[in-house]
């Protein structure tokens, strides 16, 4: 269907138009005057010439357009959107796994339904959407955010008539699906969804990694825990498997039942050579399992080659100091140095000795102590650090700002001579102790007793004595009863009371944890821990050895953050492609001062060879401390390297754990059902598919097209005035007329 018609675009008035043409009639009647001798024929062709002159002019002055409306018809747009995420890998589908499912209805049903009859855009969809049509072989990975998928959908296929959503429902973010609803009510678009697996629980296997260590000192084991669930499954006996990078073999195994709720399995290793080392844990064959792709999982931990440097320092010779020293210095990663004060003066030194003057005991400078990363704090009056009529007490100040700004860790133990007994209330040192230190009458508490772990403690570090709360609780229990201990103020704030006394009813603290500035602060105020080792009844059970093996890795600094070399560390435990994994790396200087400012680079390089550089910045809030974030893109190994002044840190992550739809991993249909309701559209299960595509609206769309000719503006007018113009002054001059 069509129409045309002449439309004049010149504003110029009526009367101008008439006065113009009444001229040019004049002007073209003159040749018809007596005046002019001309032949008659001359005469007409000379009249006809100015009309046609004065025409042409009218077609100019007025802007003159030829004008046609086109009414066409076309095919709709459908876009159609199918799910790619890990969730569609699930085989409970009779064509096997659901993406196997979409791809079946794809090929069965909607290309015969839409080929014919509409421009089709084909998009996949996890954490974000590509262009093309999937396959049986595309491999599902990823997340699922289905409201960001359709928005995305509509912005990418222009505003298409309706939108076919080929999906298991499942999602990360149930919130964003009401807003992509909206979005396509307002674009005019309509959602078709087709729900494929199977609602409710669905038979699969997932195992996810709640806690692990991100570094291990050689010589020392990791730990990593795993919550293995199961839906559908029964009680099935399945084999829970450690593997050391690519070893076929595994390092450890454990056999588990399955059940209704998760079934937490901690393995603990001794890694036997330094570097990054990737292990994965990995759940053996489950039978009647939807899907195996979430049967394992990564996680990626450096061994570090650098034994912890201890500095215990001792005011009198006990017993304390006898086994403390026996034991830490047979641990494979404690590097100890013990410096004794003798009864008669002067000092005893034992171990690998790190600083120069023995005879002050303690280091004299900040770099001779800052070199050692725990400072045990022995039995040592407030007075020795006066002598020499050092009244500002600058040793004291060195341990201070040893924990503050190094991030040493300080362990300090009691005794006869120590906090309210060695008239420390008011000192520095006082400051970052866990407790106040107050005058008492009594500064000791005389009499056996047993300690007693507070509330809530016994998963602490340096309470975690068995492999659960549990155990460790019987542990404690079990430990042999100590002598006496010293009376302390009240609790700081931050502190975390770990065990105490009772006495006469009333708790007295005896193993308090505090963090101060950089560095952490574990506080005894027993110091006969010796009676653990000496009366310990199971010869198989070295609770002492263990528990002071674990107070010392619990306050010592992280062997990765050292002045001068960038330091990378993890903000997240849990790296899940589409998401935005946080990182945070710390610049020292060689005072151990933050480095503001710095040029720092961060070079990313992702599972596929792509590689890109983050230039971060510090801030005032948190001087020295670079934050930043890596995108995961795609499933397998991200090397993160941190760049600074020809020193360069690396780190190793992960991505493509289980995402966190893959704990509940049966079908959902109601975020589909919500978007076809609000957008006059259709949603259906699987077996439903035939009547969903029935109800998209395929017939035809009339459209406008508007053609316009512009004669005034066109080159060969002007040439044709021109043309008039000379044919009419040739003629003339031919008869002899001006």
């Amino acid at each position: 269907m069509s129409s045309w018609g002449l439309a004049a675009r010149s504003a110029v008035s009526v009367p101008v138009i008439v006065l113009i043409v009444a001229a040019g009639l004049v002007l073209a009647g003159l040749n018809f005057a007596p005046h002019i001798v001309l032949r008659r024929n001359r005469r007409l062709l000379l009249f006809v010439l100015r009309l046609a002159g004065l025409a042409i002019v009218l077609v100019m002055l007025l802007q003159l357009e030829a004008t046609m409306v086109l009414q066409r018809t076309r095919k709709p747009t459908v876009a159609v959107l199918v799910d790619t995420s890990e969730s569609m890998s699930l085989k409970d589908c009779p064509q096997g796994t659901r993406l196997d499912a979409a791809v079946d209805i794809i090929e069965k049903k909607l290309e015969p339904a839409l080929s014919a009859k509409a421009e089709v855009s084909w998009y996949q969809a996890n954490w974000r959407i590509t262009a093309g049509r999937p396959e049986k072989s595309t491999e599902p990975g990823g997340p699922t955010d289905l409201g960001k998928a359709v928005s995305q959908c509509i912005e990418e296929a222009g505003s298409p008539r309706a939108i076919v959503l080929l999906s298991d429902g499942k999602t990360a973010h149930p919130d964003r699906v009401a807003d992509a609803a909206r979005i396509a009510k307002q674009s005019g678009v309509q959602v078709f969804g087709i729900n494929l697996g199977k609602a409710g629980r669905a038979k699969a296997v997932s195992v996810r990694v709640t806690e692990a260590d991100s570094y291990v000192r050689l010589g020392d084991e990791f730990s990593v825990t795993a919550d293995v669930r199961a839906e559908g499954l029964g009680g099935q006996t399945v084999d829970v498997r450690l593997y050391e990078n690519k070893d076929k073999n595994p390092k450890m195994q454990k056999t588990i039942q399955l059940g209704d709720k998760p079934v937490p399995v901690t393995f603990r290793y001794r890694p036997t050579r330094a570097g990054r080392h990737r292990y994965r844990v990995q759940v053996g064959k489950v039978s009647g399992a939807a899907t195996d792709i979430t049967n394992v999982v990564n996680t990626v931990v450096e061994v570090i080659d650098e034994p912890i440097r201890v500095l215990y320092v001792e005011g009198t010779p006990r017993f304390e100091l006898k086994f403390i020293n026996v034991w830490l210095a047979r641990d494979p990663v404690i590097d100890l140095t013990t410096v004794t004060r003798m009864p008669k003066g002067g000092w005893y030194t034992q171990g690998k000795r790190r600083h120069e003057r023995i005879d002050e005991g303690f280091p004299v400078s900040d770099a001779e102590l800052f070199d050692y990363d725990v400072v045990i704090f022995g039995d040592i009056p407030r007075a020795v650090f006066r002598q020499g009529g050092d009244a500002a007490e600058t040793k004291l100040a060195q341990i201070v700002e040893f924990v503050v700004r190094r991030g040493g860790g300080l362990v300090t133990l009691g005794g006869q001579s120590v906090y309210g007994a060695g008239l420390y209330q008011g000192s520095i040192l006082e400051a970052i102790l866990p407790f106040q230190i107050e005058g008492f009458k009594n500064y000791q508490l005389e009499g056996y007793f047993a300690i007693e772990p507070a509330e809530n403690s016994l998963t602490h570090p340096v309470l975690a004595l068995g492999d659960d709360p549990s155990s460790s609780r019987d542990a404690w229990f079990d430990m042999p009863r100590l002598d006496g201990c010293n009376v302390v103020g009240e609790l700081k704030p931050a502190a975390m009371l770990l065990a105490y006394r009772t006495h006469d009813d009333q708790k007295y603290p005896v193993i308090v944890a505090h963090s101060a500035g950089r560095g952490r602060v574990l506080s005894l105020t027993c110091d006969t821990t010796w009676h653990w080792e000496m009366q310990r009844i199971d010869d198989d059970v070295d609770n002492y050895r263990k528990f002071w093996g674990r107070a010392v890795r619990f306050v010592a600094a992280d062997p990765r953050t050292r002045p001068g070399r960038p330091s990378i560390l993890a903000q997240s435990s849990r790296p899940v492609v589409g998401t935005e994994f946080p990182f945070a790396t710390t610049l020292l200087d060689g005072n151990y001062a933050p480095v503001r400012n710095a040029d720092l680079v961060v070079e990313v390089t992702e599972p596929s060879g792509r590689q890109y550089l983050i230039y971060p910045s510090d801030s005032s809030d948190a001087p020295g401390v670079y934050r930043y974030s890596v995108l995961l893109r795609e499933k397998g190994l991200f090397v993160v390297k941190a760049n600074y002044e020809s020193t360069e840190t690396v780190r190793e992550i992960i991505a493509g754990d289980a995402a966190a739809e893959m704990d509940d991993a049966g079908a959902d249909p109601s975020g589909m059902r919500l978007m076809a309701r609000e957008t006059g559209g259709k949603a259906g299960m699987a077996d439903e598919a035939d009547a969903v595509l029935a109800a998209i609206p395929l017939d035809a769309e009339y459209y406008r097209e508007d053609y316009s000719v512009k004669f005034w503006n066109l080159p060969v007018l002007a040439f044709m005035l021109i043309a008039v113009v000379c044919a009419d002054c040739y003629i003339r001059k031919r008869n002899g007329l001006v």
